[in-house]
């Protein structure tokens, strides 16, 4: 909303907002993370901290956005946490591809999901949990 902003995190409160979300999706050593998103945005960085704070294996996906390509990413590391935009996601579900078995959660953010593409991307076994943030707060 609006021109982009400059927002300075401080290291201890990105932690304690990593360590939040993990508690909530009940992360452990065991889960493995699968970036998706560019760590330039709140998103992305906000994955690698998860990883970071829960001591969890953290794959990143090179070469830019293709969402088949993220399934096959998904299914060869066996990943069970990720993060994505609503695009993202729409992407998955306009070429129907089914969510990988190891998938456990996929946080969707950075805007609105909208109800028919998360109704249809759980259809298609998408974990989808939609999130809302204040990067400003």
């Amino acid at each position: 909303s609006g021109p982009p902003k400059w927002v300075l995190f401080r290291r201890k409160a990105l932690l304690a907002s990593a360590r939040a979300v993990n508690k909530h999706l009940a992360v452990s050593e065991a889960d493995r993370f699968m970036l998706a998103l560019p760590t330039f945005h709140v998103g992305g960085f906000g994955v690698v901290a998860r990883a970071y704070e829960a001591g969890c294996p953290l794959s990143i996906m090179e070469g830019g956005w293709d969402a088949a390509r993220f399934v096959k990413a998904v299914e060869l590391d066996r990943s069970t946490v990720t993060s994505l935009v609503p695009t993202q996601v729409h992407d998955l579900i306009a070429l129907g591809l089914t969510a990988p078995r190891s998938l456990r959660v996929v946080i969707a953010g950075g805007g609105r999901l909208n109800e028919r593409d998360g109704k249809l991307a759980r259809e298609l076994g998408w974990p989808v949990l939609q999130t809302y943030g204040m990067t400003e707060a």
